[in-house]
């Protein structure tokens, strides 16, 4: 009841004039599995922050509540009025798309969806709770060196320096100088390469590690140390770079023959940080692998590492 009372609130503007700063959807894939996406409207120009949770969950009083599925009624579309066209939460066909006032192309949050159990657009910042952020990574189709230099990593990187990025630990983390990296993806030969920048205060050699999240081939730990041969599996090349400017650098490449296929990749990157007396703190791309697959997230592109 709370579900369907929260969704008829927001079938129009809660307050006269305000602009909608959050959209949330609840989808239930075609398989069967139910997860949550939270996004944040940010200025017009830029795209918005996706964050997800499995399962779903709603917005009451400006916090996450878990609900039964079976309890929402299934809904078309959401819509608030505003500037051209307003803001729009919608089912198409099987896709979760989100069109913004003055956008030329609605933005596909989803794919492969069934229903759209439940659609909020929310005007005060919630407290995200669960949510974290969804990232991929964007590789270009070009061959990379494995040689612990990064001077060729001149394309786009993803960078995972926020609250948002953290999974864990976030009583312990103080922010990007704590602990942060920047990751660059190419592809060739069914090959994946990463560059990577680990920024870490207080590098536990040993201790902290990269931890690589491949479908189909589980769970890679490479822990982290100054500069040589990382420890990666046979048929991976990895090497620490010597110095870089505020942290501590590496390079790898592993095969995966799902690699021509799509420069868009489900991998997932996480830095396990362990400083002296704290609980690790995990910052990531994204919760799981899985979420990636199954929403199309942003993304947090700069320039270089």
């Amino acid at each position: 009841m709370v579900g369907l009372t929260l969704l008829l609130a927001c079938a129009a503007p809660e307050r006269s004039g305000e602009l909608p700063s959050h959209a949330l959807a609840v989808v239930l894939f075609e398989d069967g599995q139910q997860a949550s996406l939270l996004v944040e409207l940010e200025r017009p120009g830029r795209p918005p922050v996706v964050r997800g949770a499995e399962g779903a969950l709603l917005f009451e009083d400006g916090h996450a509540i878990a609900v039964e599925a079976s309890t929402l009624p299934a809904v078309g579309e959401v819509h608030e009025p505003g500037p051209g066209e307003g803001f729009r939460l919608s089912l198409v066909e099987d896709r979760v798309e989100l069109s913004l006032p003055l956008a030329a192309e609605p933005i596909v949050l989803a794919e492969g969806v069934r229903e759209l159990l439940a659609a909020q657009l929310l005007h005060e910042p919630p407290d995200p709770g669960p949510f974290r952020r969804i990232a991929s990574l964007e590789a270009t189709q070009r061959p990379a060196r494995i040689d612990g230099v990064l001077d060729e990593w001149d394309g786009r990187a993803l960078a995972v320096q926020t609250s948002a990025d953290v999974q864990s630990g976030e009583g312990s983390w103080t922010g990007a100088r704590d602990a942060s990296f920047g990751v660059a993806a190419r592809l060739h030969h069914e090959r994946i390469s990463l560059g990577i920048r680990v920024r870490d205060d207080e590098l536990r050699e040993g201790q902290d590690r990269l931890e690589l999240l491949i479908p189909g081939q589980g769970t890679v730990a490479i822990p982290m140390q100054d500069a040589g041969r990382c420890e990666a599996p046979e048929g991976w090349e990895c090497e620490f770079v010597p110095a870089v400017d505020f942290g501590t650098g590496l390079e790898l490449s592993f095969p995966d023959e799902r690699a021509e296929r799509s420069q868009q990749l489900d991998i997932v990157l996480r830095y396990v940080d362990v400083d002296a007396g704290q609980p690790a703190t995990v910052l990531a791309t994204a919760p799981s692998a899985d979420l990636v697959a199954r929403f199309r997230p942003e993304f947090s592109l700069t320039r270089g590492l």
